[in-house]
């Protein structure tokens, strides 16, 4: 059974800085929970470059096949839309667990 947060991606308190010694609440947080060195900054630049690396790919194949070097373009081709097809893949799965999850949660 996989949880909401694990879906969603944790906590994002974990990335926010005390403001202010521990008071009798507990500790006062403030700050954006997506600091510019955080390691959720790094991983929004890897997924971006991840979407990126498909299409990238996909046309650097059909300019190299354009020139006429169609078979050496095929494994670049096949690569790129196999990443396509994996993400759509992944990314349906990733919706329907996180749609079960939420259905769990809201009736329990």
């Amino acid at each position: 059974m996989i949880a909401v947060e694990d879906v969603l991606g944790g906590h994002p308190e974990a990335y926010l800085e005390p403001a202010a010694p521990d008071g009798p609440e507990g500790p006062t947080m403030t700050g954006s929970p997506h600091l510019p060195d955080s390691p959720a900054s790094a991983t929004r630049w890897r997924e971006a470059l991840l979407a990126l690396s498909a299409p990238l790919l996909i046309g650097l194949a059909l300019v190299h096949g354009l020139a006429g070097d169609w078979v050496q373009s095929l494994p670049a081709l096949a690569i790129g839309v196999g990443l396509l097809i994996y993400s759509w893949i992944a990314r349906r799965r990733r919706r329907g667990e996180l749609l079960r999850a939420l259905r769990l949660k809201r009736n329990p």
